[in-house]
């Protein structure tokens, strides 16, 4: 049997938060390198290196972490499982597409992160089925199932959608002339969250030295709008980190800083995991 993901949990379950990478997965199967004319350094362009291990001390603060072990180029979760690219997959109806898709990047993406086409010729809708039930719908079933397990114990449960963004696309900012942030936090406009518990995380990461941009320029992505329902007391919020704050986006390698960036962010999980979130939810009730 394919290990697809990994749910990483607590001894006990204390804290009501769900930290999840779906992206940083970097098992490439054989097969699929095959269908390719680009090597593995250029195919490694849309991963979300190591955000895996920068929340991976979540479980000794008491929360569940999620992590995705295929890459994002194989299969992404975070787009809808309609989002099928005509361009690339064979039997596909040429009407149901949106930007995304337009742009090659729908659930089986048809490009990686730098524009390049991935594959040497299209691919069977049988292909995409079988990775679809092999690896899409086992995720989502898995981070419904720890999300619901989270919400039946607290009454309510929070998903921190981990992930990292290339340096380039913060040159709206610069373009500006103003400062780039490090870290990009989404609620989708205010949508997929309480507006405190983004104040909250944002308070978080600003305390611990991040310059921090909120829904720019990422609003929250398919996990995000999906799950992130505070009516049904699911809240979520995208986290986008800069990867060149702790590797060299060429080589892939990590930075001396690395170990310095991670610690920061283990004092946020550990913060976020130890919040007094009931007793903030009453103060909002009695307001």
């Amino acid at each position: 049997m394919i290990n697809t993901y990994s749910l990483h949990s607590p001894v006990k379950l204390t804290g009501p938060i769900l930290f999840n990478s779906p992206h940083s997965g970097r098992i490439y199967q054989k097969t699929f390198l095959e269908q390719s004319d680009l090597t593995l350094e250029q195919i490694r362009a849309s991963e979300d290196c190591y955000v895996d291990r920068l929340i991976g001390t979540a479980p000794k603060y008491g929360c569940f972490v999620l992590e995705a072990h295929f890459p994002r180029v194989f299969v992404d979760v975070n787009r809808s499982s309609e989002d099928l690219d005509p361009l690339l997959i064979k039997n596909v109806n040429l009407s149901k597409t949106n930007k995304r898709v337009e742009a090659g990047l729908g659930v089986i993406p048809r490009v990686v992160g730098s524009g390049v086409e991935i594959y040497n010729k299209k691919i069977s809708r049988q292909e995409v089925d079988r990775r679809m039930s092999t690896f899409y719908f086992p995720y989502h079933r898995q981070l419904r199932k720890a999300l619901s397990e989270i919400r039946r114990l607290f009454g309510y449960a929070i998903l921190l959608d981990f992930h990292s963004m290339p340096h380039s696309s913060l040159q709206l900012f610069e373009k500006n002339n103003t400062v780039s942030p490090d870290v990009v936090l989404s609620d989708c406009y205010g949508v997929s969250c309480d507006s405190w518990l983004m104040e909250l995380v944002t308070q978080e990461f600003v305390t611990s030295g991040f310059k921090v941009a909120k829904n720019t320029p990422f609003s929250g992505g398919f996990i995000t709008r999906k799950y992130g329902t505070p009516q049904k007391q699911i809240h979520a919020i995208q986290v986008e980190i800069d990867r060149s704050l702790y590797m060299d986006e060429d080589t892939y390698s990590l930075k001396e800083d690395y170990l310095k960036l991670k610690g920061k962010v283990d004092q946020i999980i550990k913060s976020l995991s130890e919040f007094d979130y009931t007793g903030r939810r009453k103060y909002d009730a009695a307001e």
